[in-house]
């Protein structure tokens, strides 16, 4: 014979005589000649881990273009991480919290899926008893200045001997 509760126990809400989620049962086996055994069995309800992680991290991270780390996710308790499907998720990869582009974005080119440098991707952390808790990012690509600066200036000046003539540039 199997047991079973009639009734899922709650362990917040405990219905065992002394509520404190320890119940104790008598079984009793009687074979065909009507000879009998009890035993006695104690189970003890534990709690379950029914509470989602808290995910902490920016959930508007600004990066210049060229670089792949975006932030860092912790949560408030072990987790599995992963993320969840958006458009732009793919080119990310999300390894221990630690978020990065797969590949550096360009300014100039875009990649995300309405080509405005601004990514979506959502992260997701799952805990061992299997609660996912769920968090939006939106990365944006900013522009770096990629242009050196131009001098402007004689490249061959003559000064005047015993003077303290100075040659400008900018």
């Amino acid at each position: 014979g199997a047991l079973s509760f009639t009734a899922a126990p709650n362990y917040e809400a405990p219905a065992d005589i002394d509520a404190n989620n320890v119940y104790v049962v008598v079984i009793r086996a009687t074979d065909a000649a009507g000879n009998t055994a009890d035993q006695s069995v104690t189970v003890t309800v534990i709690d379950a881990d029914e509470i989602a992680p808290i995910i902490a991290g920016s959930t508007a991270p600004s990066v210049v273009e060229n670089t792949t780390g975006v932030a860092t996710y912790t949560a408030n308790e072990p987790v599995t991480w992963s993320l969840n499907g958006v458009a732009d998720a793919a080119r990310f990869t999300l390894t221990g919290g630690a978020l990065s582009f797969t590949a550096s974005p360009d300014y100039e080119a875009p990649s995300d899926t309405d080509a405005n440098n601004v990514y979506q991707v959502v992260v997701r952390a799952t805990d061992v008893a299997g609660n996912a808790a769920d968090q939006s990012v939106t990365v944006t690509v900013t522009d770096a200045d990629e242009i050196a600066p131009i001098i402007a200036g004689s490249t061959a000046p003559s000064v005047v001997e015993n003077t303290t003539e100075v040659v400008t540039y900018t």
